[in-house]
């Protein structure tokens, strides 16, 4: 019988149970020299690629387009990086004492001034900040209440009297360049550099609070030696509950250094009682250190300029004129 014709191309002698006859390559291989590839042999070498070639698979974004050769020359050794710790400014004395201060201030009549005006008399004025807080809540009660005005213009008095700049302002003993004849109180030099002189400067925010603090360690003197260490690098230690005391604040050598010693040690302590914190004084006010802008060449001077800035009237007269400025 008649079977049916097959496609074209192929062998009219080939009958089945035959191996079949190889197929012809539709087209050459591109490759120079190369022959026709047949199944069952390995694949001819693959032409090499252009890779300043623009344009297909290996062109621009393609992904036959190599990487920047890899860096093989010389690696700089690893330096230590400067110590970057630095402390940071404890706020919640501050909180405490607003929240203080404006709970007596609502409370506030005629009939309970006696007892209310001693109990704001008596909260602890730690800075400069804590006293014109104090003052602003003050102001701006009185403008608020003007009926009660002659009850906060007696508070006002008998808060001059109480609070003081002795209250909070530190006098610093320092080892920067002095100012020159004739500049008692002249602006610092930048960077603090260090002599063999002796200067004050003041400071009317000691922070008492910090929450993070180096050591512990068995003197001052070891305090102020961990300080000024250029290749020191501090490991801080959490203060938690540590009540700590102020136990001096200088500056030596350009670093701001603050020891406290540890209230109520243990026989555990041993003599390691000393606690430091400190920093560059370029770093003052990043670190939240208020620093008097003038140094002074002896303590007297530094005693005196300080008062006179930091006194609750001189706060006082600022608020009132800030106020007036504004209208």
């Amino acid at each position: 019988s008649g079977g049916g014709g097959g496609g074209g191309g192929g062998d009219d002698n080939w009958k089945r149970g035959n191996e079949p006859p190889r197929r012809q390559s539709s087209q050459k291989n591109n490759n120079d020299g190369g022959k026709d590839w047949v199944r069952g042999q390995a694949p001819p070498p693959p032409k090499p690629q252009n890779n300043n070639q623009r344009g297909g698979r290996g062109g621009r974004g393609g992904r036959g387009q190599s990487g920047p050769p890899l860096y093989d020359g010389p690696v700089a050794p690893l330096v230590k990086s400067e110590n970057h710790w630095r402390p940071r400014k404890n706020s919640s004395a501050l909180v405490v004492t607003e929240k203080a201060v404006k709970s007596i201030l609502n409370k506030m009549t005629k009939e309970k001034f006696a007892r209310l005006s001693q109990q704001m008399v008596e909260i602890p004025i730690l800075s400069y900040e804590m006293l014109t807080m104090m003052i602003e809540n003050v102001y701006d009660k009185a403008i608020d209440e003007p009926s009660f005005g002659d009850i906060y213009a007696d508070l006002c008095v008998k808060l001059s009297m109480a609070v003081t700049g002795s209250n909070f302002v530190h006098i610093i003993e320092s080892d920067e360049e002095p100012p020159t004849e004739g500049e008692a109180g002249g602006q610092a030099a930048p960077g603090g550099e260090a002599s063999h002189n002796t200067v004050y400067r003041w400071s009317n925010d000691v922070n008492l609070t910090d929450s993070e603090i180096v050591g512990p360690f068995e003197s001052e003197a070891e305090c102020k030696q961990v300080a000024i260490d250029k290749t020191n690098d501090p490991s801080p230690t959490q203060r938690e509950e540590m009540e700590l005391e102020l136990v001096s604040v200088s500056i030596r050598e350009g670093m701001f250094i603050k020891v406290l010693k540890k209230k109520q040690p243990t026989k555990d302590d041993g003599e390691k009682v000393f606690y430091t914190v400190y920093f560059p004084v370029s770093d003052a006010e990043e670190c939240g250190q208020q620093l008097s802008p003038g140094i002074y060449l002896s303590r007297p001077e530094a005693v005196s300029d300080a008062n006179k800035k930091n006194s609750f009237k001189r706060s006082l007269l600022n608020k009132c004129e800030e106020e007036f400025n504004k209208q």
